[in-house]
C-alpha cells in the first residue's frame, strides 16, 4: 500500500492522534541541551536518553484547529 508510511498517513494520524498506533515516532527537538562536540554524531537512542534533546511530541500543541470545521493547522511551538 503506497499510504502506509507516507507524509500524507503520518499527518492523518498525527490529526487523529494515531501516530503511535500507526508505528511513528515523532519527537521534537530540545536545542537547549547541548551535546558534546566531542562526539560529531550520536545515536537515536542516545539523543533520547543520554542527552533528552528529543523529546515526545505533544500533538495538541502541534495540530491546532483551524477556521472550518474540517480544516487543522500545523504550528511549529519554536
Amino acid at each position: 500500500m503506497a499510504y502506509k508510511g507516507s507524509i500524507r498517513h503520518l499527518m492523518a494520524s498525527l490529526i487523529d492522534n494515531t501516530f503511535e498506533q500507526a508505528g511513528f515516532l515523532v519527537y521534537q527537538e530540545d536545542i537547549t541541551k547541548p551535546i558534546s562536540i566531542d562526539r560529531p554524531s550520536i545515536t537515536l537512542a542516545a539523543a533520547i536518553s543520554d542527552y533528552k534533546r528529543l523529546l515526545p511530541i505533544k500533538v495538541s500543541t502541534l495540530i491546532q484547529p483551524g477556521r472550518l470545521a474540517t480544516e487543522r493547522r500545523l504550528v511549529s511551538p519554536m
